[in-house]
């Protein structure tokens, strides 16, 4: 079990959780929040991620883009922990999980939602697979923005209450935003490993010292599209406040990634996943109060 456990790569599960926690806030505020179709959201977005990191792990162990000199957090299937046959077998339990929670929602809320996990289930597997894997051509951080940001905000609230407000795109927008930021310190961890092993990322397009860069462009981008957000929805006072808030933990963040080198990344990983947690709470807590 803790080998498992190890695998679903749970300090990265905040960015499936954070947004459902702020549509969450966004159902309760408008008095439309419903238990079971939430839960099977929640169960829909946590299997997909699990997924698409069991995806990720087997297809660049199989595709070579795992190395035994890898500085970030260890692979299994390269340390030799689980078989490729064990690491498959996982990836079709967890899709498989997503599906029927996804089967459910449709035959609950119609086609449009089929269309919303087809895009997830797509997404999965597209992203470290396939004749065009994203995470391989630079387009990995987008990929973050749409999948765990837009989507499973603006999807969760439409599959329980309809079409989405206006707001709850920016913050939709916001929240992808800043959780892109987990995938810029991966990418800059393993700047060296992907330049070796032809994995095209952004940074590796853009030279390593785009990494802190990337990272502080997303954080401001990020607070500034939320404070749009809180201000659109009419919580001017809670925007301001939010902003300054935020504005304090995030760049923590962006000194951090000025200053760590190697495996001490790891921990700014960590730190930027809780702090996606941290502020999806408080933006849930601003629209219910």
């Amino acid at each position: 079990m803790k080998t498992w456990w190890y695998a679903i790569r749970p300090h990265t599960l905040g960015a499936s959780i954070a947004p459902l926690i702020i549509a969450g806030g966004a159902l309760w505020a408008d008095e439309s929040f419903r238990f079971l179709e939430y839960f099977l959201c929640l169960i829909v977005a946590l299997s997909a991620q699990i997924s698409s990191n069991i995806a990720n792990d087997y297809f660049d162990y199989k595709g070579g883009k795992d190395t035994a000199d890898r500085v970030g957090f260890e692979r299994l299937l390269t340390k030799g922990v689980v078989t490729p046959g064990q690491m498959f077998g996982a990836l079709v339990i967890t899709t498989l999980t997503c599906a029927l929670a996804g089967g459910i929602l449709v035959w609950m809320g119609g086609w449009i939602i089929l269309l919303i996990g087809l895009a997830t289930l797509l997404g999965i597997f597209a992203y470290s697979s396939g004749p065009f894997p994203l995470s391989h051509h630079g387009l990995g951080d987008l990929a973050v923005v749409i999948f765990f940001g837009l989507i499973p905000v603006l999807g969760t609230y439409y599959v329980v209450a309809g079409t989405p407000p206006l707001y709850l795109m920016f913050l939709a927008l916001g929240i992808g935003l800043w959780e892109a930021n987990i995938l810029v310190v991966n990418n800059y961890r393993d700047y060296q490993e992907d330049s070796k092993s032809g994995k095209k990322t952004i940074i590796v397009r853009m030279g390593v010292k785009s990494g802190p860069r990337l990272y502080a462009l997303n954080t401001l981008l990020s607070i500034f599209v939320i404070m749009l957000g809180l201000y659109t929805e009419g919580s001017t006072i809670a925007a301001i406040i939010v902003a300054l808030l935020l504005t304090f933990v995030c760049f923590v963040g962006v000194y951090g990634i000025q200053k760590l080198k190697g495996k001490r990344l790891n921990g700014l990983l960590k730190f930027t996943n809780k702090v996606a947690i941290l502020m999806s709470i408080i933006l849930s807590l601003s629209l219910i109060f």
